[in-house]
């Protein structure tokens, strides 16, 4: 019995590059909102301006903010190499890939527990320094992907098309913060 996988030809196999090729740029519109909504534009302003306005002590809301996401900093330095490194050597880039973006999600979904209370800073902090984590392993992994998705000779063709998704997703997620 022949248990050989049978080879993709033609035009499925150009069908199936294209499917690759639109998820990737998915992704990439997907993963602006968290740059856009999350770290600049709305929640890192509620988190300073609304639930750490009244923190007592002498350190700002707005200097504990930049602590925790330099201390995400550090950690993505750390270990994104590492772990992308192993996410290829292992064939699991797609795997990387959804997993953090799963644990993405969750933190985005944890923030709703952020009050505008200054006892929650905490809590928005550590979420959105995990978060950024996160999506920073995410985008490594995702980056990885490229050269399954994109084959010589349109090898700038991919991420061509997933760069104006992700700014025209980032400006209309950042418009109604800025919009009155």
């Amino acid at each position: 019995m022949n248990t050989a996988a049978p080879e993709v030809t033609g035009h499925s196999a150009a069908a199936g590059r294209r499917g690759q090729v639109v998820a990737w740029a998915f992704w990439d519109w997907g993963s602006a909102a968290y740059n856009a909504v999350i770290l600049t534009f709305v929640f890192s302003v509620y988190l300073v301006d609304g639930v750490g306005a009244d923190l007592p002590g002498g350190t700002s809301a707005n200097a504990w903010l930049g602590y925790a996401i330099g201390a995400a900093g550090l950690v993505i330095a750390l270990l994104a190499p590492v772990l992308g490194q192993n996410a290829d050597a292992a064939g699991r880039r797609k795997f990387a890939t959804g997993a953090w973006t799963a644990l993405t999600i969750a933190t985005m979904a944890g923030l709703f527990l952020v009050r505008d209370d200054w006892t929650y800073l905490w809590l928005g902090l550590l979420l959105l320094a995990l978060g950024s984590i996160f999506f920073e392993l995410a985008s490594v992994s995702y980056n990885a992907v490229l050269t399954q998705v994109s084959r010589r000779p349109r090898s700038g063709a991919s991420p061509g098309s997933g760069g104006p998704w992700a700014t025209w997703a980032g400006s209309c997620c950042s418009w109604p913060s800025t919009s009155g």
